[in-house]
């Protein structure tokens, strides 16, 4: 975590790391600005988005059960919390921008979940 927060904040020039949570595939979400904090991951969306990246590359393979089991909790959570609305949208960060990110494994798997639209 603080090696992305630290290359977040001196390479790339941000105030903190980008993202509102990053998910391990230890199976763990771990806390990047939170709930209540506006991220800096994907330009033209941060105030209207929660910004929930893998800890790892995944552009050629997809993240362990272990992982894809914590974002389902996590955005279970959000919604029963009253963090996201029961009808929220799920897209990935290669859906609004021009990026390869999150690689094409994690974007197969989205397309199949209920939330995400393209």
């Amino acid at each position: 975590m603080t090696n992305i927060q630290d290359y977040h904040m001196n390479n790339k020039g941000w105030c903190n790391i980008a993202y509102n949570f990053l998910i391990g595939e230890d199976g763990k979400v771990y806390e990047g600005r939170g709930w209540h904090t506006e991220g800096a991951h994907t330009y033209g969306f941060n105030d209207i988005s929660l910004g929930i990246a893998f800890i790892g590359d995944f552009t050629g393979r997809s993240p362990n059960a272990a992982a894809w089991k914590a974002l389902k909790h996590l955005l279970h959570f959000a919604v029963e919390n009253g963090y996201l609305s029961s009808n929220y949208l799920l897209m990935a960060h290669g859906d609004v921008s021009n990026t390869l990110s999150p690689g094409q494994p994690i974007r197969k798997t989205l397309k199949k979940w209920p939330h995400y639209k393209h």
